[in-house]
């Protein structure tokens, strides 16, 4: 049996600039699903306090390569900041 599969990077620690952009993230995902990938490895040396929510959406979209990102994110920042997640978001 035949297995593709994608090596990724989804730094974060080493780096500011760019931090993950979700829509890059989410069409490499669903791109890889759509041609056959059926494992996923990605390094990453996050940073919590930038990358928690590009791990966590990562995950989801490796489980589900159709969920909607706008709504995982959304899920994401009301678990973890509550009252304050639209603000966080934002920033």
């Amino acid at each position: 049996m035949k297995r593709l599969g994608v090596y990724d990077y989804w730094h974060g620690s080493s780096q500011c600039i760019p931090r993950i952009n979700f829509t890059a993230q989410s069409l490499a995902i669903k791109t890889a699903n759509e041609i056959g990938v059926s494992a996923w490895t990605a390094e990453m040396g996050p940073l919590w306090a930038f990358d928690a929510p590009k791990a966590w959406v990562g995950a989801k979209l490796l489980i589900d390569p159709t969920a909607d990102v706008a709504t995982l994110l959304d899920k994401w920042f009301a678990a973890a900041y509550g009252d304050g997640a639209s603000h966080m978001r934002k920033a």
